[in-house]
Parts: C-alpha cells; structure tokens; sequence
C-alpha cells in the first residue's frame, strides 16, 4: 500500500435532515492504494457519508477534499469528474444492451464530426483491456440481463475505470453474491488496489472486512468512533465500537415474560433466500426479528403474506397446518404486513388518506358492493384522532402527508380489522423520533390486546427496546435466540448477526 497523500479527505462533516442531525463531525480519509472499510450498524450514518463523498448530498458542514483541492460543488456528475466513483448495492445497467456498451455509458467514445457515431473498435479494446487488468472473464457481446449479479458487479466496476476513478466505493457489494463469487469479487479488488485505485468498502459482514481492509471506521448515531489499522482490529472490538456504552440499559418498554399459547409456529422452512427457518411466535408477544440487509428478514415475511413460497418446510397457525397462496389468502388468515418499503408496497399515493386506510378491508365500508364514502370518512377521522396523524382531513391525498403520517396511515389500514398477527418490517424507517415511539406505543398496545406482533428491523436498539423476546437472523437462517432481560443484549446481538460464531457463542434459550 503506498504511503503517498491522501487521494480524499472528509473534515468535518456535518448533515441535518428535518432538524435532525444525521452526521455530526465526521472525518474521514482515503490513500492511494488502499481499502479503507466503513463500518456501523443501521442508521449510524455510513450511507449518508457515503452520498456526501460521492456528491448525492452536499455537507451542512464540512468539506471534501480530492487530490489536495476541496471540491465546490457537490451533483454525482461532478464528483466523478473528480475521480469519485459509487458501485451501489442495487445494481444499474441497461439490461438489453452489450456488457460492453454498459461499460461505456456516461463515458461514450465517439468518432468523425458529423455525424458523430460510436467508436465501437476502441470500445472493444479498452473493454478487453480493462477486464484484463483486473484479471476477469467476461463476455462483453452478452446482454447484460443475461450476465450473473458478480459479473455485472465488474461491469459497474469497469464503468469507474473508463471514467478514471481515482476512489471507488463498494456499498455492499456481495450482499447477493455466492462465495465463490466473493472470492473472485476481493481478487480484483486486490489488482485495483495495485493500480493505486483507493476503495472506501461498505460492509456489514465483519469477517468480509477483515480480510480485504487496510483501516477499519467506525460510525454510531452519525458520529465516528474511531479509526483502526487492519492488524489492531478483530470482530469483538469493532462489535464494542459500533454497540458503545449504551447497551441493553436503553430505556425500554415494559415487556411481558408470560409464557402464552403459540399462535404460529415455523418448521424448517426453506425457499431461495431462507435456509431452514424454525420459529415460534405466540398470542400477546411481540417477537423482535433482527438482522443486516440480506440477513433473510423480509423474505421470511414475505412468505407469511404470500408474496413467497416454500420449497419446503410447514406452516402452523393456532396448530393447523396451512399454506398461504397469496396476499389475499394471507389476510383471510388473519395476517397483516407492514412492508419495508413503503412508497412502493404499502401506500396508494394519489388516493386519498380514507382510501388508504379503508384498502384492506373494503368490504366492511360497502353495503351491497357499493363503497360509502360517508363510512370510509367515518373510520379514517377516527384513526385521525388516534394515531394523531397530520393532515387536513380525510380527503387529503396521501403523497402530500409527511413519511412518518404516510406511515401510520399503512397501519391504521390494518387496525380496522381482526387480524391476529401484525408484521411490521422496518417500520420506523424514515420516520421522525416522535412518530417512531408513536409507533412502538402502538405496537406494544397491539400485543396486550393479545395479538402477535413480528416486528423486523436491521436497528439493535429498537428491536431492545420494544421486544418480549428476540431472534437474530444471519444468512437467511435463525443465528439466535435472546431475552430482554439477558446482559450484555446488544453486544450479543450485534455479534450474532455480523459473525459466523455469534449464533454459537450465544446459545438459544428454549422457546
């Protein structure tokens, strides 16, 4: 690794979103030649740098500088003219055209004067030369839609080396990746790290971070806690780091220890993403699901609202067996989701909030198959009144309330019914520090009506806070199993979820 001038320095970097501070004093530092890992759990602030440096946001504070001059101007466009390159975690190319013509969008050679075309012969030679240099295979005449998640990983990745990238940000990069693929993903990291390219590695798997990194950062609630070398670091340390001294101390919601009737329970359910999954849940508990992205959480609600389906396994609600065919199916069964991603799966953003609340279960607002407004507005002022939502009024159109408003709409949707069992998938993302203790209030209140709440979240201190009891999910499978009363909580947590060996180290209490 040289030990030449810095290629990036963040100083002091600050941002607020609604008054919030989301980074506080950040600094933050890349050489030439090196891996420089970024680490912290949900809502610690690595993608919010990580959109400050690569020019998504502009700082409230602070400054970016690249190769000694501080940048002026903060637009992506601009940062990778500076040399700042982002391989996201979502991959975006062009699906239908050639691996090679992806290589080259934004950066597309052409030839003649007019009418200007296409150089496609240097195309092909400085693609060929570029996956050479990095020492991969690649069929560049291959629509892109055909290639495997790896190989258009190196297409992303070849994009930045045709613009010049001086850094290259890896944010998650082998969330969706076998381990051979891995393995071949780290071997051209290590050539680009040769050809003195820095890479800032945004990663939630420690030992990922500990074989491919030079220096280790480490971010908690949008402040950074430290800098470690490679060779000072082990798993447990950066665990330490990224918990801090708050732990399991947190104030919490009084939860129930009493042990009541099972009202779900899951055995050895498997699908492409789940491995195995045996859970109980019971009536009046709200069971904490914990896991980082791609841990396997959303995929297991998923197939308890029928959006998926088992390869094998069972099913068992209140002692019968079922099989859940669909979204439909699944309600009928007394199962809501509160989904992960809102806008897309969870609101109607142009009707109105009456519309949106009386979604699920609409028949019980018509009388002879006809819908009544009058019913419909009834329901909604009440659910107004209760979950203190902000808006002028039943006919207002959701897409104009607030996230947090928008999200207790997706929830009153499902108080107007008789579900027994309430998923909420990160269901306080995005929202403000008043609407997320509106929220676990309400998740809490549901549970002491003796219903089952799931409630799945990537944050340790909220599952802490709101959870009866608690598993870990790691690789689409349970790691562990944990109590609110037990010592140490969140380190232990956040050790069964970012290690292999903290599913073992923490034995599961029987259920």
């Amino acid at each position: 690794m040289s030990d030449a001038k810095f290629v990036l320095k963040a100083e002091g970097i600050s941002k607020q979103f609604g008054g919030v501070w989301v980074l506080k004093n950040v600094d933050f530092d890349l050489k030439p030649g090196e891996v420089h890992a970024l680490v912290g759990e949900n809502g610690a602030g690595k993608s919010t740098l990580i959109k400050v440096i690569s020019g998504v946001y502009s700082p409230d504070r602070g400054k970016v500088i690249v190769a000694d001059k501080e940048v002026k101007s903060f637009n992506v466009k601009q940062m990778e003219s500076h040399g700042i390159f982002t391989v996201h975690q979502e991959i975006n190319l062009v699906p239908f055209i050639s691996a090679m013509e992806n290589v080259f969008i934004g950066s597309e050679p052409v030839r003649g004067k007019f009418p200007k075309i296409l150089d496609y012969s240097y195309m092909k030679q400085k693609a060929q030369s570029l996956v050479q240099t990095i020492g991969v295979e690649l069929n560049l005449k291959a629509p892109a839609y055909t290639l495997s998640a790896s190989e258009q990983q190196i297409i992303q990745i070849c994009r930045g080396l045709v613009a010049n990238a001086r850094v290259m940000i890896l944010d998650e990069p082998t969330s969706s990746l076998s381990a051979e693929e891995i393995s071949s993903l780290f071997s051209m990291v290590k050539k680009l790290r040769k050809e003195g390219v820095g890479i800032i590695f945004v990663s939630h798997k420690l030992d990922e971070v500990l074989q491919i990194s030079d220096r280790i950062t480490v971010l908690k609630d949008g402040e950074k806690i430290g800098t470690i070398p490679r060779q000072n670091a082990t798993e447990e340390k950066i665990v330490s780091m990224m918990v801090g001294k708050s732990g399991f101390k947190a104030v919490r919601f009084h939860v129930s220890k009493k042990v009541s009737e099972t009202i779900l329970q899951l055995k050895n359910i498997t699908t492409n993403k789940l491995r195995g999954v045996n859970l109980e849940l019971r009536k009046g508990e709200v069971l904490g699901i914990v896991g980082v992205v791609g841990a396997g959480k959303t995929e297991l609600a998923e197939v308890l609202f029928g959006l998926d389906h088992p390869k094998s396994g069972e099913i068992y609600l209140e002692g019968e067996k079922i099989a859940i065919k669909s979204p439909t199916d699944a309600i009928k069964k007394g199962f809501a989701l509160v989904p992960e991603n809102r806008r897309i799966q969870g609101i109607f953003a142009r009707l109105s909030l009456s519309n949106n609340i009386t979604a699920a279960y609409l028949s019980q607002w018509c009388k002879g198959g006809v819908i009544f407004p009058s019913l419909e507005n009834e329901v909604t002022r009440s659910f107004i009144q209760k979950l203190a939502i902000r808006t002028r009024g039943p006919s207002q159109l959701l897409q104009y309330l607030s996230g947090g408003n928008q999200q207790k709409a997706v929830l009153a949707k499902w108080l107007g019914g008789n579900f027994k069992i309430l998923m909420a998938d990160e269901a306080t993302q995005g929202v403000d520090v008043k609407t997320k203790e509106d929220i676990y209030s309400l998740v809490r209140e549901i549970a002491s009506e003796g219903r089952a709440v799931m409630f799945f979240s990537s944050y340790v201190p909220e599952i802490v806070k709101v959870s009866d009891r608690i598993v870990a999910m790691r690789e689409g499978t349970i790691a562990a199993e944990f109590y609110p009363d037990e010592e140490n909580l969140e380190h232990k947590i956040m050790m069964a979820i970012l290690t292999e060996k903290g599913g073992n180290v923490y034995d599961s209490k029987e259920s």
